[in-house]
């Protein structure tokens, strides 16, 4: 179709340069292909030791320039190899749950992917997506930033008090004028309809007001969500709920540490995602059986999320007890469709009525597609 003055339309150019580019991208990925071949998806690593990224790449014509690997779903670069074997090695590799994708570009600069493989470094609960939250490995990939006439300085520590034997303590010799002078972040991209829950174990040497936010890196700097509080003893923060509205790939978790100079030490921080799978769609086919996720956080103070996936729609029941045996409530019982699901628990009896410090036990009766499983779990209760 032509307009009156005999040029295209701009409805008309659009589908032409659409069309060439699917061409494109069609001939590159039949032109090209790379897959990664090690480390091995599904497998598990220690934490802090180098780990080989290793990709295979092959051309039909042209030459191929590089191969980049990277993570957070193709988001966040890691590093590249130009020559074969295609190997990159990353250093000290921080605890968290990992998903990396190989891109394999030619001297053209047309492009190919492979497939995502997954894989684990140290303990990483069901569903956290945040990186090295006990501060091992030199504390990477956590930033400080100080603004004005903001000063802070970071260690590594023992704090027997704390969940681990490692945590972050800052110790700030210029607090600035305002909270966020003084911040300590990592990258962490958030998407809508993503319920994400945040915890943390934290001490301060007096009361210190701080925040825990979501941030957008760049723009109007906007900040979806924050939570502020106040720590002082050692004790679980959270978990504090953030239902995401909006995609932002930009996104970094920070704690907001300024305008004071009271220390204070973190550990154990954790951001779980409620959609994160503990065995990602494609991995493993689709999961025939029942699983229970745990819970989180555990150790809790306030209150935990016990999840588990159903593999089809069913009746699940899940009760708790005590360490005697004896059970203090029915959580639920109730028809779950398919999917992963979270039920809350606050600390509370049949009659709401607050239970001791301690550690308790939960089952988890499920029945789906004629099959029936039972499952425990156990939790400990901090006051």
């Amino acid at each position: 179709m032509k307009t009156m003055n005999g040029r295209r339309s701009s409805g008309s150019v659009l589908t032409v340069l659409l069309t060439i580019l699917i061409c494109v991208q069609a001939y590159a990925e039949d032109n090209m292909t790379v897959r990664i071949t090690a480390p091995e998806s599904g497998s598990k690593w220690s934490p802090c030791i180098n780990i080989n990224l290793t990709a295979e790449a092959t051309i039909q014509t042209g030459t191929i320039k590089n191969v980049k690997f990277y993570k957070r779903e193709g988001l966040q670069f890691i590093g590249q190899a130009t020559k074969v074997p295609y190997t990159f090695v990353m250093k000290e590799a921080q605890p968290g749950f990992y998903d990396i994708i190989a891109k394999v570009t030619d001297d053209a600069n047309n492009t190919a992917f492979s497939e995502t493989i997954y894989f684990t470094v140290g303990e990483n609960e069901d569903g956290n997506m945040l990186f090295n939250g006990d501060f091992e490995c030199s504390g990477k990939p956590w930033v400080m930033g100080l603004t004005g006439t903001a000063r802070a300085t970071v260690v590594y520590d023992s704090m027997a008090e704390l969940y681990s034997g490692q945590a972050m303590m800052m110790t700030i010799q210029d607090g600035g004028e305002l909270s966020w002078y003084i911040q300590y972040y990592q990258n962490f991209p958030i998407y809508a309809g993503h319920t994400y829950f945040v915890s943390f174990w934290a001490v301060a040497m007096e009361p210190k007001a701080i925040s825990v936010n979501f941030q957008e890196n760049g723009g109007d700097w906007t900040v979806p969500w924050q939570q502020d509080l106040e720590v002082y003893d050692p004790a679980l923060y959270g978990p504090f709920e953030f239902q995401c509205m909006e995609d932002d790939i930009t996104a970094q978790f920070k704690f907001i540490l300024g305008a004071n100079t009271t220390e204070i030490w973190l550990d154990h921080v954790v951001i779980v995602d409620n959609l994160a799978n503990a065995v990602p769609a494609g991995e493993a086919g689709v999961s025939r059986t029942f699983h229970l996720l745990g819970n989180h956080p555990n150790p809790f103070n306030s209150s935990t999320a016990i999840r588990y996936r159903m593999p089809a729609p069913g009746n699940v029941v899940l009760d708790i007890f005590d360490i005697q045996g004896r059970k203090i409530r029915t959580l639920s019982e109730a028809f779950n469709q398919a999917g992963t699901h979270q039920v809350f628990w606050d600390g509370t009896d049949a009659f709401s009525l607050p239970v001791p410090s301690g550690t308790y036990l939960f089952n988890v009766k499920a029945s789906a597609g004629g099959k029936s499983w039972s499952e425990n779990g156990k939790m400990l209760l901090v006051k």
